[in-house]
């Protein structure tokens, strides 16, 4: 793994608002330092730390930064997933959320549970969106100025 790729993930361990160690993080990531297993190893460890530190909001960014490089079919979908799972059951972002789950599902075609995954927010996305439209509408009339 490439010097300034550990260099930036180890400043993000000791100040995770650090935004020079992200930018420096995103631009190896860009670069392909430590490609291949190294990267995303090194990768996957610092996700796991910042999750037990509860950084979900860096948990996602150092997904995209991975994102961003390009990697092989089979590491996308699982950073995708990665991602998305964070986005749905921590930040409670549905929208950023099942993009990733649909972008993963055109990489894994035959991946049922991510199917499933997909319908249930869209599902629920759906009812809210209803529930909000009466409230909004039965609201209309009762304002006053």
């Amino acid at each position: 793994m490439a010097r300034a790729l550990e260099a930036a993930l180890l400043a993000l361990r000791r100040t995770p608002a650090s935004a020079a160690a992200l930018a420096a993080v995103r631009q190896a990531c860009a670069a392909r330092e430590g490609a291949g297993e190294g990267l995303g190893l090194a990768l996957d460890r610092a996700r796991a730390h910042h999750a037990t530190a509860g950084n979900w909001e860096l948990v996602v960014a150092l997904c995209d930064a991975e994102l961003a490089g390009a990697p092989d079919a089979s590491r996308r979908g699982e950073v995708l997933l990665a991602a998305a799972e964070v986005l749905e059951d921590e930040l409670l972002d549905e929208v950023r959320a099942l993009a990733c789950f649909e972008e993963a599902a055109a990489l894994r075609p035959d991946d049922d549970r991510l199917g499933r995954t997909i319908a249930r927010i869209r599902l629920v996305r759906g009812s809210w969106e209803r529930v909000a439209e009466k409230y909004v509408e039965g609201g209309r009339g009762r304002c006053r100025p």
